[in-house]
């Protein structure tokens, strides 16, 4: 490989890590509220840590100096707290939530610029210079990196891989600026007691060549729950099937390129859906309703256990279940007859139900999954049904109740999903006697821009605004696409003029995202905003957006 072209190679890794940071840093923010809000268990404590470490070390790497300060500020903050025993303060952690914000979105922008020759010079000339300074803390000194050293002992988990040499260097290389530890191993025999001993993230080698190879390998991945990327140099369904019944959790074509690694890998080692699945247990039996709690515990799920039929309802709408365990026979009903008034209520007709039932009547079976319910386990339950049954169902309950409340195109809640917001924040408003107000937003000249420079474009400026909303909020605000080029906020606890001030900030933030986007400088956009008074869910919507349209049509007048 030449000078030029391992440099060139760099600057595309540095261009990829730019548009997946922006992710990493909210997903920081995200672990910080939901320590404080939970007083930092110590599992949740070491997952932020784990995530910050790694992204340091690629920000460290990649010559990033302000995210490196930032994260810097926060490691030492943490070890600090966590040395001298305390809390984390929750000003602090507000204060640290916000500066991640911030950088995600200062971020964000740089991920739409013109591109410039050097991949630091880009982060410094598009910083906001008004931003605050977090290079007030020292850097770490040798006694906090030996506390850390012993706080993270799942930071250094290495990737192993099996690669001819010719592959070795480019792609260990790639990895190490992402934050990854890199273990090389020649032959197939070192791989049983080296994931054992190791734990890796992950596994990247060639597909195997024989079954017995292929066995071999799914053993490895059941037995030490470690992701294969497996290689080959033809994209056919044979090999895709020899990858499967491997144990592969990616596959991708030689020579291989380090992106798609790297994206694979990130995949695999963080998930995108990493909350525990919420499951409801309606068991009138102490020792199985006792047995279904301590083993779905122990897989990292979150079981709720209730004895009573009547029970019921008032724990799922407090718990909101991603799935429920229903036993068939309890005190005054059976579980058919709880799964029947569950599918006549339009919040609760499609969490999946799975019966725990001892009965053995096949033809029963089929009559109770025929009215409701989507499967059996028999009693008394074995652990790795239970397990399987429930995470496969309530994964796909979670996913396709994602795909229903998220846009698409922005991944923020849609139209649906925010009037319900609405609604919610109404009876929460009476409950604790605070306001709140809505604004809408809309962007002015987008089918224009489609018409002249086609739908990429129109989709580009569309998420440029979804991202300047997101993150110019508060984390208690919900944003939401209603429609194309229309988007709504809600701002609980807020007064109207507040909102007014926040929005006023986006359109100057807005014009400096415009300038960099020249092919959509002659967009502009255009707010709405009212406050709950009194009114239904449906009135205050309907009241903003009269108030849009009648701006909208002055504007085009």
């Amino acid at each position: 490989m030449t000078i030029q072209t391992a440099l060139d190679a760099r600057k595309q890794l540095g261009r990829l890590f730019l548009k997946r940071m922006p992710a990493k840093l909210r997903q920081c923010a995200m672990l910080l509220k939901k320590g404080d809000q939970k007083h930092w268990p110590a599992e949740l404590t070491q997952k932020l840590q784990t995530q910050i470490d790694r992204l340091l070390k690629s920000c460290s790497n990649f010559e990033l100096e302000e995210p490196v300060k930032l994260l810097t500020q926060i490691q030492s903050f943490f070890n600090e707290s966590l040395d001298s025993a305390l809390t984390p303060d929750s000003a602090e952690v507000l204060t640290l939530i916000n500066a991640l914000i911030i950088m995600a979105s200062r971020q964000d922008r740089l991920d739409i610029v013109q591109e410039k020759p050097d991949l630091a010079d880009t982060v410094r000339q598009t910083a906001d210079a008004s931003a605050q300074d977090y290079s007030d803390q020292e850097p770490l000194d040798k006694a906090n990196i030996e506390l850390l050293e012993k706080l993270l002992p799942t930071v250094d988990r290495p990737v192993l891989l099996m690669l001819a040499p010719s592959a070795q260097s480019t792609l260990v290389e790639a990895l190490q600026l992402f934050g990854y530890r890199c273990k090389l191993l020649k032959q197939l025999d070192e791989l049983s007691a080296t994931c054992e001993i190791e734990q890796p993230l992950g596994i990247i080698m060639p597909l195997p060549h024989n079954p017995d190879e292929s066995q071999f390998l799914k053993k490895i991945a059941q037995n030490c729950s470690v992701p294969f990327i497996f290689y080959a140099t033809m994209d056919t369904l044979e090999n895709r099937l020899m990858s499967v019944r491997s144990g592969g959790k990616g596959f991708v074509i030689s020579p291989l390129d380090p992106q798609e690694i790297i994206i694979q890998l990130d995949r695999i080692s963080t998930p995108l859906h990493d909350d525990p699945l919420r499951i409801l247990v309606v068991e009138d039996s102490r020792s199985q309703g006792v047995f279904c709690v301590r083993t779905l515990k122990k897989v990292g799920m979150e079981p709720r256990w209730v004895e009573q039929p009547s029970e019921l309802m008032s724990a799922i709408q407090e718990f909101q279940p991603e799935l429920i365990l229903m036993d068939m026979q309890l005190p005054d009903c059976n579980g058919i007859e709880l799964a029947q008034i569950l599918q006549q209520h339009p919040d609760t007709s499609n969490i999946p139900v799975i019966y725990l039932s001892a009965e053995d009547d096949e033809q029963k079976r089929q009559q109770a999954l025929a009215t409701a319910g989507e499967g059996f386990l028999p009693k008394p339950v074995q652990a790795e049904p239970l397990v399987n049954a429930v995470r496969h169902r309530a994964m796909r309950y979670r996913l396709t109740k994602e795909l229903q409340e998220s846009d698409q195109l922005t991944g923020l809640i849609n139209r649906n999903s925010f009037r319900k917001e609405i609604e919610a924040s109404i009876s929460k408003s009476h409950r604790d006697a605070v306001g709140f107000c809505i604004v809408l937003v809309e962007i002015k000249g987008l089918d224009a821009l489609r018409k002249g420079k086609g739908e990429a474009a129109a989709e580009r400026l569309t998420l440029a605004m979804a991202n300047l909303l997101r993150q110019r909020v508060r984390c208690s605000d919900q944003v939401a696409r209603i429609q194309d080029g229309r988007f709504g906020i809600l701002f609980f606890d807020c007064h109207i003029a507040d909102a007014e001030n926040v929005m006023q900030a986006i359109v100057g933030l807005w014009e400096r995202l415009m300038q960099t986007m020249v092919m959509s400088a002659e967009t502009s956009f255009i707010w709405s905003t009212t406050e709950f008074a009194g009114k239904n869910g449906q009135d205050i919507y309907t009241e903003t957006l009269k108030t849009l349209l009648q701006q909208t049509n002055d504007a085009d007048s």
